[in-house]
């Protein structure tokens, strides 16, 4: 019986070792939920500031490749860590299993145990909710990429159709460009065809005679053939010739079509002695009125006044002072003289420009049937080496000159044949000599004796003498240094104004 009762008291004696166990267990728990807890907190607080970022990203769309990213670690940090707690929730229930077998089969204290396991229930069931809440927050920020993403490829392709539309735009106003230059050269061409064959005619009816010039486009009569000295009245053998004038006009006008603007212009001069009468108080006044007796003449004879202008000079400009020429045109070249570099879009009317002043300059060469030669030269020598410069006066070309900025050499200066005279050519040198303060140096023909004068007059000096290879006519050479580093060489008392185009080079390829 004794041995029984030893028997019965060891068994009593494991129920404190249950129940450590089972405290130790309870603290496993707890501690598995506190450190489940922290994990909440630092949960809380990444998805706290995926907010804060998500917010920056609509602010900050430059930044958004690198957000995404955070928001991809943070997404797997996420993941890594449910899959943690799915571990953690397999492994309680699997203890929760295993106390429930244990309570099972105990007698006082189970119910106490089933209400302590009953608790780590709710408390895995509250835990599981955090989880499904902690997925629904990853689902947000997944939607929320996604809609960042198409946010992204809109604006991409917005900017895309934008660069599109300013890349198709700058082609068109390109395209007009050189198209309006093209129809102004071919307006200009156009007009110089009818100026060329009303000069042509009037040349042909005036004849060589000594008392009539041929001044660029203008024919000078001396005054003594159409006034008297100090009058305004036409002599008789004054309205003869005026008559000839007459009847090339009107049939310049039945060859013109109507919606050509022209005019010519009438230029009254006096000599330099002053006059005082009462009927011409100045020269102003005889000038002028020289000038209106010649254009009511012309009106009286059939022409449109609509086509005439007078201009009065007075003794400012005497004839026997070579003035300069200018266009008797419709007004196309009136207005201020702008320069600007050349661009690509330029070509078309720049080797048309070309042709029309050389053919001006030397109407016994054929220029049309080297304008291919020109332009294969205009490529590839001097638009890759030369500083180009053109003038526009009304939004037209009137001249262009090319210099290369490396050694001084001035190969063109190209003024259209209706804007001779207009000081264009000035222009366009002074902007030479701005890029090449040091020296410029060209070749110019012989026979072009209008050029050699221009050049002389503006500092230039012959400094030798060569043929061109290309064309077989002689050339000068000529130089230009600033003041300080030359030997001064007064220009010609008689130089006349620039404005005759000029190739450094001699005349353009012969075939």
């Amino acid at each position: 019986m004794a041995l029984a009762r030893t028997r019965r008291d060891r068994g009593v004696d494991y129920w404190p070792g249950f129940v450590d166990a089972l405290s130790t267990l309870v603290l496993g728990i707890i501690f598995l939920l506190s450190v489940f807890v922290v994990v909440q907190f630092f949960l809380s607080q990444e998805v706290t500031g995926k907010d804060t970022a998500l917010a920056r990203l609509n602010a900050q769309i430059a930044q958004l490749t690198e957000l995404l990213s955070m928001e991809k670690a943070g997404k797997a940090n996420l993941e890594d860590s449910l899959s943690a707690l799915r571990a953690g929730l397999a492994t309680a229930e699997s203890e929760r299993e295993r106390f429930k077998g244990l309570y099972e089969g105990v007698g006082p204290g189970a119910a106490a145990a089933q209400g302590k396991v009953n608790t780590l229930t709710s408390e895995l069931d509250s835990q599981k909710q955090l989880s499904a809440r902690a997925l629904s927050q990853v689902e947000l920020l997944n939607q929320q990429i996604a809609a960042l993403r198409r946010q992204l490829s809109a604006i991409e392709e917005a900017l895309q159709a934008s660069e599109k539309k300013d890349k198709e735009a700058q082609a068109r106003i390109a395209d007009l460009g050189q198209r309006l230059n093209v129809a102004l050269a071919q307006r200009v061409q156009e007009l110089s065809k009818y100026r060329s064959e009303f000069f042509g005619k009037l040349r042909a009816i005036l004849g060589a005679r000594p008392d009539i010039r041929v001044v660029g486009d203008r024919f000078v009569f001396q005054s003594e053939i159409l006034f008297d000295s100090g009058s305004a009245g036409l002599k008789p053998e004054g309205q003869a010739e005026v008559d000839k004038l007459a009847g090339a006009l009107i049939d310049l006008e039945k060859q013109i079509p109507a919606e050509i603007a022209w005019v010519l212009r009438i230029d009254g001069h006096t000599d330099v002695r002053p006059i005082a009468s009462s009927q011409f108080p100045s020269n102003w006044e005889l000038s002028a009125a020289r000038a209106i007796s010649v254009v009511q003449y012309l009106i009286g004879r059939g022409v449109p006044a609509r086509r005439l202008v007078a201009a009065g000079f007075g003794e400012f400009q005497p004839l026997d002072n070579d003035p300069p020429h200018r266009a008797e045109t419709d007004g196309a070249m009136s207005g201020p003289l702008s320069l600007r570099p050349y661009a690509a879009a330029d070509e078309d009317v720049v080797v048309e420009l070309w042709r029309r002043s050389w053919q001006q300059a030397y109407p016994d060469i054929d220029f049309s049937a080297r304008v291919d030669w020109w332009r294969e030269r205009w490529r590839k020598e001097l638009v890759p080496n030369a500083s180009i410069t053109l003038a526009e006066r009304a939004g037209a070309l009137v001249g262009f000159v090319t210099i290369d900025p490396r050694t001084g050499y001035l190969d063109q200066i190209v003024v259209a044949p209706e804007a001779w005279g207009e000081k264009i050519a000035e222009a366009l040198l002074a902007e030479a000599k701005r890029i090449c303060p040091q020296k410029i140096e060209l070749h110019v023909n012989k026979d072009n004796a209008r050029a050699i004068r221009f050049y002389e007059k503006h500092g230039f000096v012959i400094t030798g003498e060569s043929t061109n290879p290309l064309s077989g006519r002689p050339v000068f050479a000529m130089r230009w240094e600033p003041p300080r580093s030359r030997l001064a060489r007064e220009p010609s008392p008689l130089a006349g104004e620039g404005g005759a185009p000029e190739r450094s080079d001699g005349e353009p390829g012969e075939g």
